[in-house]
């Protein structure tokens, strides 16, 4: 019911009438016909109906009251609420503004004492530099400065200059003198602010295939809300494209590789990681496995000792042919492809200068290598500074990158084209001549160096080709643990699966010893297999060694070790007779384990020499050498050599 008050106290009288009305009809119930009796009861019903009714609207009607007023003081206090919020941020954004204009004021007062200071040492060099002015015989200078300085003539040395040309030499200088100094102040005069290093675990976030951090500067846009705080300096995959690190050791370069891995995984990219002081060789766990947190393509090849990156080198150059033909135009599925590439492949190298001398060493055995042979016959160099130059120069369309670190890079290390093609250049700090090696300008190099210098470890000049100029950059503090767990890889359980992989390995290297030469096998027409010699023994310590030379060396092991080498390991040992049983070793001595005595008996009674014997099986000469001549004279296999 839409009623108003008015409406309600009219119809609450009209109920009351009637109630009154029904009361008094009440009292004459005795005289009134059946008829009569009925319509007072149906009246009596119909008064208490309505009365029910209305109190229940009333009452309705006050609790929509008050659920509304309720509602309309909470929307009161959100409003107040927000008026109050919009006061706090109005407030605070002046102070702000009353704060940079304070600073402005402040700059702009030093700046104005500066320039005063400056024009006070201007004017104390000019009068320094008058009263030096040689005169020649015969001439006076007064000078007006506050007690007219009278200077008479001075005795001119013998290369004086005529008068009117000295004074203009040396007005020359004093203008040379006058500019450079000058120059020195106003870049002096700004201030370059220093980042702060962040955590890596705080900017992880940051990491993604569009865009990652390079690294970290300070912002210097007055009108920035971060102005004056330390934020990211973005960039993409192409930023990287080749990339030269130079500073002393300490300074963070193995820091900053790491770092540069993880990013570029992040993107997909396989990784060959040329170390050869072990500073990352957590990693030889993760050589060529996949990374469960990162894409598909994502792998990390890691390479620490000569003959592996030999080995990397090849497999690298055959990678890079494949993507050039994948580069030109060429056929597919009966369409012309142009300009195809796969995923990215980075080439990191650390301590390039180490790495030249390996490259050194391989031209020089490949050198010896093919001494004497025909052209079409020698066997091509695997070299790794052409590798990394052709990386720098012609891969980088293929998606290729490049990253060198060391303590220094000079001509002998990258040549001057290729440092001049780099796209980056990182510095941490080092001197100024290796600075200048790398590409870096020398105005460059006296602002910042010395910053960097204080900073400590983890702070870079950054010259990236696309920005303006070279920034100071903080590069993030990363561990081989925080990188692991990045990359979504379990350690233990790598290690884990790399043990198993390397017992696997070491079974089967094992078994492909037992395959000798013809002569010592029952079937002569059996193919030749030779030993394979370049096999790395496991070396016992002394004491498993004693376990098994104190418990009697038996003549059986050479009956033992034909029967191995002919595929018979079953048939029985039986012991020599007379055999000394006992082996007593001198200070420096080691023992032989019994798959090394084996080894060792087979490459005797081939070049009948214990010496040349034990270097065949890589084994020291002055540690085995008398277990060795006692292993063969227990089984009268050294008498042969008479």
């Amino acid at each position: 019911m839409g009623l108003s008050a008015r409406g309600y106290m009219w119809v609450m009288l009209t109920l009351v009438s009637l109630v009154i009305l029904g009361a008094i009809l009440w009292q004459i119930w005795p005289y009134m016909s059946a008829i009569g009796q009925y319509a007072l009861i149906g009246l009596c019903i119909a008064g208490v109906a309505g009365l029910l009714y209305l109190g229940y609207t009333v009452w309705h009607k006050l609790v929509l009251h008050h659920y509304d007023r309720l509602s309309r003081k909470q929307q009161f206090e959100l409003e107040a609420q927000r008026h109050a919020e919009q006061q706090q941020l109005e407030v605070s954004r002046l102070e702000i503004k009353r704060q940079r204009e304070a600073d402005k004021v402040e700059l702009e007062l030093m700046r104005i004492k500066l320039q005063q200071m400056q024009a006070a040492n201007e004017h104390q060099r000019l009068k320094d530099a008058q009263r030096a002015v040689l005169l020649n015989p015969g001439q006076t200078a007064i000078f007006p400065d506050d007690a007219y300085l009278k200077i008479e003539s001075q005795i001119a040395p013998v290369a004086a200059l005529p008068a009117g040309r000295q004074a203009r030499e040396q007005i020359a200088q004093h203008a040379q003198s006058s500019a450079s100094d000058s120059t020195v102040e106003e870049i002096e005069e700004k201030a370059i602010p220093v980042p702060e290093k962040p955590t890596f675990w705080d900017i992880a976030d940051l990491i993604t295939p569009e865009r990652m951090p390079l690294c970290f500067v300070v912002d210097t846009d007055p009108e920035s809300l971060s102005y004056g705080k330390t934020v990211p300096q973005f960039g993409t995959v192409e930023d990287l494209l080749s990339l030269a690190v130079i500073g002393k050791p300490g300074r963070g370069k193995t820091v900053l590789l790491m770092y540069y891995t993880v990013i570029l995984s992040v993107c997909g990219a396989e990784t060959h990681i040329f170390d050869p002081h072990g500073a990352m060789g957590e990693l030889a766990l993760l050589h060529g496995r996949v990374l469960s947190g990162m894409p598909e393509t994502a792998r990390i090849y890691y390479y620490d000792r000569k003959e592996t990156m030999m080995e990397a080198v090849k497999a690298l150059k055959v990678e890079m042919d494949d993507r050039d033909q994948l580069y030109r135009p060429h056929v597919e599925n009966g369409q012309l492809v142009n300009h195809k590439v796969k995923h990215p492949l980075l080439v990191l190298a650390d301590e390039l200068t180490i790495l030249a001398d390996f490259d050194e060493q391989i031209r020089q055995e490949y050198k010896e290598l093919n001494q004497g042979k025909s052209y079409s016959e020698r066997e091509e160099v695997p070299s790794l500074m052409y590798l990394f130059r052709r990386t720098v120069l012609e891969a980088r369309k293929w998606k290729m990158f490049f990253c060198g670190s060391s303590q220094s890079i000079d001509a002998s290390v990258l040549p001057t084209k290729v440092t001049d093609a780099l796209n980056s250049r990182i510095v941490f700090f080092n001197s100024d001549r290796k600075a200048r090696l790398v590409g870096l300008e020398a105005d460059v190099i006296k602002k910042m160096l010395p910053l960097i210098r204080r900073a400590g470890p983890g702070m870079t000049i950054y010259d990236c080709a696309r920005w303006d100029m070279p920034k100071l950059g903080a590069i993030p503090n990363i561990t081989i643990d925080d990188m692991l767990q990045f990359l979504g890889v379990d350690l233990e359980a790598v290690t884990q699966s790399w043990i198993m992989e390397s017992g696997a390995a070491e079974a089967e290297r094992v078994q492909q010893l037992r395959l000798v030469p013809n002569q010592f096998r029952t079937d002569p027409d059996a193919p030749t297999e030779r030993l394979d010699e370049d096999y790395e023994y496991v070396q016992q310590d002394a004491q498993d060694g004693s376990t098994m030379a104190n418990s009697g060396v038996y003549g059986g092991v050479g009956v033992r070790v034909r029967n191995v080498l002919q595929g018979a390991e079953n048939v029985p040992v039986e012991p020599l007779e007379g055999v000394q049983n006992e082996f007593i070793p001198i200070p420096g001595d080691k023992f032989l384990t019994e798959l090394q005595q084996q080894l060792v008996i087979a490459h005797y009674e081939d070049c009948h020499d214990v010496k040349e014997a034990l270097r065949r099986n890589k084994l020291g000469v002055g540690t085995y050498y008398h277990h060795a001549c006692f292993v063969l004279d227990s089984l009268n296999l050294r008498k042969k050599r008479a």
